[in-house]
């Protein structure tokens, strides 16, 4: 594997409160936050694209995410024989 040299120094701006919480998000991980800056430059060359999602798109994921764990967990409890029948639900409804 080819080791890139990194030759340059570059200033951004950013809001301060979130740079200081992402780096404390990245040193739990203990990663370094320029590493994660030098692996997306690496990704968006590789892809020719931006490997960022939008907020939607993340939100789109967890909520399928937990989605998914719900309709597992109801499976899982269905397979193991803990469910009401089509009588017991109308009893219970009144219907």
């Amino acid at each position: 594997m080819t080791t890139l040299v990194k030759d340059k120094l570059y200033n951004f701006r950013t809001n301060a409160a979130h740079l200081e919480e992402a780096k404390a998000i990245m040193k739990k991980q203990d990663v370094e936050l320029s590493a994660i800056f030098n692996e997306v430059i690496e990704q968006i060359i590789l892809t020719k694209k931006s490997p960022i999602k939008s907020k939607e798109e993340i939100e789109a994921e967890l909520f399928l995410d937990e989605l998914d764990k719900t309709l597992n967990s109801r499976l899982d409890k269905i397979l193991a024989g803990e469910y009401m029948t089509e009588s017991e639900v109308r009893e219970r409804l009144g219907l």
